[in-house]
């Protein structure tokens, strides 16, 4: 029988389109602002939303109608003040220059992941769009593992430059991370096939994420790992597959592990060093390790900055700079969203975003069950808070406020069906 050649262009325009989400979702994490690297998101941005419009129209649905919803314009209002009001902290900002760079930034990576995640939201999910969705982030992450091992491209000695046989293992931690914990939450959610097929994949992600040395990334997974598993345990939604191939992937990670330190890459993995680093916490010299004395005294800097403006901050981009201080024009910002709030926007700053997180996440607990109908989470809004979360724990250890588009894409959920 003839393939619908209707359906084969919604199922390729769809993966075009999730491909370029998870392109723009990585290439906002680039935190460095120079001319090529907006050109590098522009692009990306603007083929995310041609994809989306090529996707909407394959799936039979108005395009007028669906870009004039109101439930999209509440997420493209609530960006729009966040613009608005960063823009007007410029006016006392110490650097508004970087300011604005911050907020061109915002603007082009975060409105395109906030639209991307609201189709996403609100598409009715099908057999096929799942199992394109599974196989995608699979080659993803399969694909990156390779390049790690045959690159070995991590070196956490020194600042990061980028060269071509040198990549952050930031980029690639927080990126993988995000997709493997995906990952493990549909297995949670899903019956014997796809637990099967997807429980290697997993697998290969945890050991990529090893490999990474992101400690935030690999801490933040176990916590969001542990506490999906107790929530299903709790509700009674797990059955001895879904143990046997949690079971599996511990002892798959850990022979992986043990094995690449003991016996293939005892040189280029440092993460036990980083782990141990982190632990020598008792006189706070961690090992003597710069990556984290430099967070330590980003954060006490951004704190002092908050105590000398509380109630609206010093304006946004002032961090980098601060009191002429080359180290911060350095540093550029303080590595954690809160205080970057706090210092940069203040208290006024600090109740705006909570209020707008506090909208997503009475969003998220209201979504009405048709909105997740045949969805890979299962008719639960319990995965996507966890991923909220989850993006939001990243945040609090790296990218500046305007890289953070694991966070906006969540905008979305604020506009969505309740």
């Amino acid at each position: 029988m003839p393939l619908n050649k209707k359906i084969i262009n919604k199922e390729l325009s769809f993966s075009l389109f999730l491909i370029l989400f998870i392109l723009n979702l990585g290439t906002a994490g680039i935190s460095n602002f120079e001319l090529k690297y907006f050109i590098l998101k522009a692009a990306v941005s603007v083929t995310l939303v041609a994809s989306i419009i090529i996707f909407i129209i394959n799936s039979k649905i108005n395009l007028k109608n669906y870009f004039s919803s109101s439930l999209l314009k509440r997420t493209l209002l609530i960006i729009t003040l966040i613009i608005v009001y960063s823009s007007l902290t410029l006016l006392y900002s110490n650097n508004p220059a970087y300011g604005g760079l911050k907020i061109l930034n915002f603007a082009i990576c975060s409105v395109p992941a906030a639209i991307g995640a609201y189709v996403l939201i609100n598409i009715e999910w099908n057999k096929k769009l799942f199992i394109n969705t599974l196989i995608i982030i699979s080659v993803i992450i399969i694909a990156a593992l390779a390049g790690v091992l045959l690159v070995k491209p991590f070196e956490h000695s020194t600042v990061y430059v980028f060269e071509a046989g040198r990549w952050s293992h930031v980029f690639i931690g927080r990126l993988i991370s995000f997709l493997t914990l995906i990952l493990f939450l549909i297995l949670l959610n899903s019956k014997r096939k796809v637990i099967i097929s997807i429980t290697l994949v997993i697998t290969a992600g945890l050991f990529l994420l090893y490999l990474t040395g992101l400690r935030s990334a690999l801490l933040g997974f176990t916590l969001a790992a542990l506490i999906s598993l107790i929530y299903y345990i709790l509700t009674g939604r797990l059955n001895s597959i879904h143990y046997s191939a949690v079971f599996a992937i511990l002892l798959l990670s850990a022979i992986l592990i043990y094995t690449a330190n003991s016996l293939l890459l005892p040189e280029e993995i440092k993460t036990p060093v980083r782990i141990e680093n982190m632990l020598k916490f008792e006189n706070m010299d961690f090992g003597g390790e710069e990556a984290i004395q430099s967070r330590i005294r980003s954060f006490e800097l951004a704190w002092e900055m908050f105590k000398n403006s509380p109630v609206t901050g010093n304006g946004f981009g002032s961090f980098c700079g601060y009191n002429n201080s080359r180290w911060a024009a350095t540093q550029k910002y303080p590595h954690n969203i809160i205080l970057e709030i706090l210092a940069e926007l203040g208290i006024v700053g600090l109740v705006f975003f909570g209020y707008i997180f506090f909208l997503i996440i009475r969003s998220i607990f209201n979504f009405h069950h048709s909105s997740f109908n045949r969805s890979p989470f299962n008719q639960s809004p319990f995965p996507l808070l966890i991923l909220l979360l989850f993006s939001l724990w990243l945040a609090m250890f790296s990218k500046d406020f305007s890289s953070q588009s694991f966070l906006w894409m969540f905008l979305a959920a604020a506009a969505s069906r309740q």
